[in-house]
C-alpha cells in the first residue's frame, strides 16, 4: 500500500485534518519504507554525488585510522582533504583552472541538492525521523538507507567556503537557510536514530528555525510528535487562528518556566509584526531568526546579564500581558547610523568597502562622544570588543597590547587592548584590501585582509546600530532602536533587553550587547538591588 499525505488526508476538512495530523508519527514509523522524491538530477548533481562517494570513503578510512590510534571518532583535524580528492578525480596533471572548474561543479551540485524545495518543508523532519527506511530519489538515482549524502554534503560545502567562486552566484539568505535546515535535519537524525531521545518542544523549535510551512499553524503541529513533552501542549486544531495557536504554544512554554527563552526569541525578530491582539513578548513563529545578535557569540563566552537569578514570569488570562521580574537600568541617549546588509555568502569588495565606510562613520560617532566623556575609557574598550574581537583569539595584535595574554586566549571578551584610540586611528586609515584568501590580519595602517575583515567583523553587524546610553555605555543592537528606549535586565536573561514605553507597560524591541551590562569580569554584577515587576504588552 502506498500512502501520500496530500492525497490521503482531506485537506479541506478541518476536523479530519486535525485528527490525521495527530497520527502522522504512527503512519511514518509503521511504514516499511519512506520515499523522498527530490526532482530530476543534472550534470552538477551527478558530479557532486560522485565526489561525495570518494569523500565518504576517505572519511571512513580516516575514522578507522583514528580509532586504531585511540583518537576521538569525530576529530575535525583529520577530515579528508577536499582539494586532494578533486586532484585525484581529475588527475595530477590538471591545471589550476580545471581544478577550480571541478570544485565549482561539486559545490553547485551538492548545494543544488540541499536547496531543493523538499528540504525547506517543516514536515520532512517528522518524515525522516520516524521512518524505518528512507529512499531518496533524484531522477534515476536512488540513495537507499539513510541521510549520509546530506550529512556529508554539509561538511563538504562548509569546507569549500573559500575555495569555490560559485558562492558569488548564490543569494546570502538562501545560503544561510540551506545550511541551517540541513544541519537541523542531521541533528534530528542523530538524536532519534543514534541517541534514541527526544527534546522538549521549545528546544526542537529553536533547532528547526528556517523551515517553511504552507499552513503557519504547522510551525507547531509539525513538531509535536518529535518532542518529549507533546502531552503538555494542545492537540492540533486547525479551526483556531494562527495567532491563537502561537499564543497557546508560547503560554505553555512560559508555564513550563522557560518564558525568558520566548522573550529572547521575540527579540531576535528584525521587524516585529503589529498583529492586532498579539503581544510584543511572543514571537510570530515563522519570523524567528537565527541571524540575530547570537552571531556575536556572546553565550559562548560566559556572559549572563542577570547572573544566576531565577526567572519569575507570570501571564494574564488573556495571554496578552506578561509580568517579568527585573530592573530598568538605563536608557538610549544617541543612536548611530544603520549598518548595511549583505547580498551574497562571499562578499564583494564593493560591499566590504560600504561596510568599512559604515564602520568608520560609527567610530567617528563614538569618538565625538568620547571627547565629551573622556573619562569613560571602559566603554571605549567595550566598543572594540563589540566590533573586533568577538573571536579575539584569532586577532593578531601584538602581545604587549593585552593586559593578560593567557586570559585572552581563555576568553577573548575579558581583556582589551590598552592602546584603544591608537588602534581606531589605524582602522580609519585602511584604504585597500588584500584579496589573498588568508585569515592573516594586516594592521600596518593601510591594508586589511579582505577575508578576515568580512568574516570577523562585517557579517556580525549587518543592519545593526551602535548607540550610547544615558549612563555613557556603548552598545549594539538591531536597527529598530530609537532614542528614549529603555534598557532592562530581566531575571534569567543572557543579555540586556531594549524596551519601549507603552500605555500598558512596555513593548519589547529586542536585545543588545551593551558593554558594562553583561555579567562577567569586564562588567561586574549587572542585576543589583531589588527587582521590580516589568509589564510587557
Amino acid at each position: 500500500m502506498l500512502w501520500v499525505d496530500q492525497i490521503c488526508i482531506n485537506q479541506s476538512d478541518m476536523n479530519e485534518r486535525s485528527f490525521q495530523v495527530g497520527l502522522m508519527d504512527q503512519i511514518y514509523s509503521n511504514a516499511l519504507r519512506v520515499f523522498i522524491y527530490l526532482g530530476e538530477s543534472n550534470l552538477y548533481v551527478s558530479e557532486g554525488l560522485h565526489f561525495l562517494g570518494h569523500y565518504f570513503r576517505a572519511e571512513l578510512q580516516s575514522i578507522a585510522a583514528r580509532e586504531h590510534d585511540g583518537q576521538a571518532r569525530d576529530c575535525h583535524s583529520h577530515r579528508p582533504d577536499v582539494a586532494a580528492i578533486i586532484t585525484h578525480l581529475i588527475g595530477e596533471d590538471a591545471s589550476a583552472e580545471e581544478r577550480n572548474e571541478m570544485m565549482n561543479k561539486v559545490v553547485r551540485g551538492l548545494y543544488g541538492i540541499l536547496d531543493r524545495p523538499y528540504f525547506s518543508r517543516r514536515w520532512i523532519l517528522q518524515e525522516v525521523a520516524m521512518a524505518r527506511e528512507v529512499t531518496v530519489l533524484l531522477g534515476d538515482i536512488a540513495l537507499n538507507g539513510d541521510l549520509v549524502p546530506i550529512w556529508y554534503s554539509i561538511e563538504v560545502l562548509d569546507r569549500c567556503y573559500e575555495l569555490a567562486e560559485t558562492w558569488n552566484t548564490i543569494d546570502r539568505e538562501s545560503y544561510l537557510n540551506v545550511f541551517r535546515r540541513a544541519k537541523a535535519l542531521t541533528e534530528l537524525w542523530k538524536t532519534f536514530k543514534e541517541e534514541n531521545e527526544r527534546k522538549p518542544l521549545w528546544d526542537q523549535f529553536e533547532n528547526c528555525v528556517g523551515y517553511n510551512t504552507t499552513n503557519n499553524k504547522d510551525q507547531v503541529y509539525a513538531l509535536l510528535s518529535l518532542t518529549s513533552d507533546a502531552d503538555k501542549f494542545p492537540r492540533p486544531d486547525y479551526s483556531k487562528t494562527t495567532a491563537e495557536v502561537y499564543l497557546d504554544f508560547c503560554k505553555q512554554v512560559v508555564v513550563q518556566s522557560q518564558g525568558i527563552r520566548v522573550i529572547e526569541a521575540a527579540s531576535s525578530i528584525e521587524s516585529p509584526r503589529t498583529e492586532e491582539h498579539f503581544p510584543s513578548w511572543a514571537p510570530w513563529l515563522e519570523d524567528v531568526s537565527l541571524n540575530g545578535l547570537g552571531d556575536l557569540r556572546l553565550e559562548s563566552v560566559g556572559h549572563h546579564a542577570a547572573g544566576s537569578t531565577d526567572t519569575h514570569i507570570s501571564i494574564s488570562d488573556n495571554y496578552l500581558e506578561l509580568q517579568v521580574q527585573g530592573q530598568i537600568s538605563d536608557g538610549v541617549k544617541e543612536v548611530g547610523l544603520k549598518g548595511p546588509r549583505a547580498a551574497k555568502p562571499v562578499l564583494s569588495e564593493a560591499e566590504i568597502r560600504t561596510a568599512l565606510e559604515w564602520l568608520q562613520s560609527s567610530l567617528t560617532f563614538i569618538r565625538s562622544w568620547l571627547q565629551s566623556e573622556p573619562s569613560d575609557s571602559k566603554s571605549a574598550e567595550g566598543l572594540l570588543a563589540i566590533l573586533l574581537i568577538q573571536n579575539g583569539h584569532e586577532v593578531d595584535l601584538p602581545e604587549e597590547d593585552f593586559e593578560d595574554w593567557e586570559a585572552r586566549n581563555l576568553n577573548p571578551m575579558r581583556v582589551f587592548p590598552k592602546r584603544f584610540l591608537e588602534f581606531l586611528d589605524r582602522l580609519h586609515t585602511i584604504t585597500e584590501f588584500d584579496t589573498t584568501p588568508t585569515y592573516t590580519k594586516k594592521y600596518d595602517g593601510h591594508t586589511w585582509a579582505l577575508q578576515s575583515f568580512e568574516q570577523r567583523i562585517i557579517t556580525t553587524l549587518w543592519g545593526r546600530r551602535i548607540f550610547v546610553t544615558n549612563d555613557h555605555r556603548v552598545g549594539i543592537t538591531k536597527s529598530a532602536l530609537e532614542v528614549g528606549d529603555k534598557i532592562a535586565i530581566l531575571a534569567g536573561g543572557k543579555m540586556p533587553f531594549i524596551l519601549r514605553p507603552h500605555i500598558h507597560g512596555y513593548k519589547l524591541v529586542g536585545y543588545a550587547y551593551i558593554h558594562h551590562m553583561m555579567k562577567g569580569p569586564t562588567a561586574g554584577e549587572c542585576l543589583t538591588g531589588d527587582m521590580t515587576t516589568i509589564h510587557f504588552s
